[in-house]
């Protein structure tokens, strides 16, 4: 069992070859892995074998990750297989290029740079919608840290490890050491074994929105039980001369969110969210061009993983983080609205500075069905782009999840999912 757990590289789970390792943690190994038909690449999460041969553990997993397959967001990691196979558990989850919020901090701290306010608010409130929409379909997360929300290299903020807390915390006598990876950002009725809640994520979201600000979380100790009683402590005391040169607007919203009382901190996660959007520094600064060089290139005709007939189509905009949700349908025009002559477009990017990106009148079509996203170059001016390459117009080309398209200089990613509310 170990030598297969240490020596997974080149194995396959499914239809999924194991390629790289992409991180080690107290209860699990993370790889990076190709599907070799559909021609994409996923990241697969793979337990330890204490944990796996456990059979609890197991039943909790099995009906824990079918409620976490559910949740499709922009901001939340999607789910594409969970198993077990040669008792070992794992879950097959999007691969995200790019880095988590916890190695931004540190190399933030030893390269003596602070992140920008604008990115700031930017990750903290793309991480409090995914949680808003998660909470509302009755989802709880129980481990927002740093490590734990992704950025892509196309600036797109990204949680992962939904449940994975509750199911390996109910392991704690396997896993050593789990509380300690945890506890600066858990909340204190947590940190008690006191039940599960949502105001438990608004608090630990709170943490890292202090931190980032700060430099430092409220609470730091090496010793465990030191930090935990700290916890318990008046949150304002402790807190209140880190964050003395700290705006208001911003020190409002972190109190709130860290109080140490549940019933103290916001009534839910859409009320923290709507505080952060109020914030002036709520719009993210211009996010790096997307090129051939941020993302591996799909193959010439990759294609989308996901096989539903009602898919949801979702353009990200890179060099302002916006997103733009379409509405359901078969197929969208893209351009400039124009009065004379009339020209008016289904998606229309005169809002988006069309103009100014090289976008034209008519410059591309959508076709969304059959289990798939094409796009369609209509003879523009400046051309619609691929990973660098320009299509050809009129020939429909096969879109995947996280696709970089650029119509003229306007660089997007294409998210794709199935039919659901995104909020």
């Amino acid at each position: 069992m170990g030598n297969y757990f240490d020596n997974i590289i080149g194995r396959k789970f499914g239809n999924y070859s194991v390629t790289d390792i992409l991180g080690t943690g107290m209860s699990s190994k993370v790889f990076k892995a190709y599907h070799s038909s559909l021609k994409y690449h996923a990241s697969i999460k793979v337990f330890n074998p204490q944990v796996s041969s456990d059979s609890e553990f197991v039943k909790l997993f099995q009906i824990e990750t079918k409620k976490f397959a559910q949740i499709n967001h922009p901001n939340i990691v999607k789910i594409y297989d969970a198993g077990v196979q040669n008792e070992l558990v794992y879950i097959i989850t999007e691969y995200i290029s790019g880095k988590s919020l916890e190695r931004l901090i540190e190399e933030g701290k030893n390269n003596g740079e602070k992140i920008q306010v604008k990115q700031i608010v930017n990750f903290v409130k793309s991480a409090g919608r995914a949680l808003s929409y998660a909470h509302i379909q009755n989802v709880l997360h129980g481990n927002v840290k740093p490590s734990n929300i992704l950025v892509e290299k196309t600036g797109r903020v990204v949680l992962t490890d939904f449940g994975i807390a509750k199911m390996t915390m109910d392991n704690k006598d396997k896993i050593t050491g789990k509380l300690v990876n945890t506890h600066p950002y858990l909340a204190p009725e947590l940190s008690a074994r006191k039940p599960e809640s949502k105001k438990a994520d608004i608090y630990s979201l709170g943490v890292i929105f202090h931190e980032l600000i700060v430099g430092q979380v409220p609470y730091s100790s090496k010793k465990t039980n030191e930090s935990l009683e700290k916890q318990g402590e008046d949150t304002k005391t402790q807190s209140s001369s880190m964050l003395k040169n700290v705006p208001e607007r911003f020190t409002t919203i972190i109190l709130k969110s860290i109080d140490k009382k549940p019933k103290n901190r916001y009534k839910n996660m859409a009320a923290m969210v709507a505080d952060i959007e109020k914030l002036k520094e709520a719009i993210p600064e211009q996010l790096a061009i997307a090129t051939s060089e941020l993302v591996e290139p799909p193959p010439p005709e990759d294609i989308s993983p996901d096989k539903s007939t009602d898919l949801r189509v979702i353009l990200h905009f890179l060099k302002t983080g916006q997103i733009l949700e379409l509405p359901l349908g078969t197929e969208f025009s893209i351009g400039r609205r124009n009065e004379n002559p009339p020209v008016f477009p289904d998606i229309d990017l005169s809002p988006y500075k069309g103009y100014v990106w090289g976008i034209s009148r008519m410059h591309a079509k959508l076709i969304v069905g059959e289990g798939s996203v094409r796009i369609v170059d209509l003879n523009s001016t400046n051309g619609t782009w691929i990973y660098g390459k320009q299509l050809e117009p009129n020939v429909p080309f096969r879109l995947r999840h996280g696709a970089i398209v650029s119509l003229g200089d306007l660089h997007t990613q294409v998210l794709i999912y199935k039919e659901r509310n995104i909020q």
